[in-house]
């Protein structure tokens, strides 16, 4: 969650006509989130533009060599949000985690529905949100890595030019290895 908005974050490569930190009471409520609570209420989002990539990245700490570690966040096209419509689709995002070795086949993108227990926005359990979890499992190879977050990936945009994505509950947590 963006709750603290920048903090921890560089964003050196954000353009501030292109990327935003929004609050909206219904994201929460789309995430099946328990209770009533404005935690996952504040998003990133990134409208992808022509010029060059939105990315943004952050340090992780404290990481124990030879560990297994996840990073997870969640994605929804934020322009579908606002209107009220949503498709089943992959949102054009990649994740990247320097100075670490990923384990891609413990790693995915899940794309699935979510509906409200009540109706917001026009969302319901006949017409749902469609949101995207990323998971990327990796081992800690120092006590450093550094994580980005781009709307591009090997020079080219991920999506269409003008596509909003929405970025939400961003972690990192240890990952218990069969």
């Amino acid at each position: 969650d963006f709750r603290h908005f920048w903090e921890g974050w560089d964003f050196s490569v954000l353009n501030e006509k292109s990327a935003a930190v929004v609050t909206n009471r219904d994201f929460s409520v789309l995430q099946s989130r328990w209770n009533k609570t404005t935690c996952g209420d504040t998003a990133l989002v990134m409208k992808r533009i022509a010029a060059r990539p939105n990315e943004f990245c952050q340090p992780i700490r404290n990481l124990k060599p030879g560990h297994t570690y996840s990073v997870r966040l969640i994605t929804g096209d934020y322009r579908h949000f606002l209107d009220g419509v949503s498709e089943e689709k992959r949102h054009g995002i990649a994740v990247t985690l320097d100075g670490v070795e990923v384990i891609p086949e413990k790693s995915f993108v899940s794309v699935h529905r979510q509906h409200p227990t009540v109706k917001v926005r026009g969302f319901s359990r006949k017409h749902p949100y469609w949101w995207n979890t990323h998971r990327i499992v990796f081992r800690a190879t120092d006590s450093e890595a550094r994580l980005t977050i781009s709307d591009w990936q090997d020079g080219k945009p991920l999506g269409p030019i003008g596509e909003e994505t929405a970025i939400n509950f961003v972690q990192v947590q240890e990952y218990l290895d069969d």
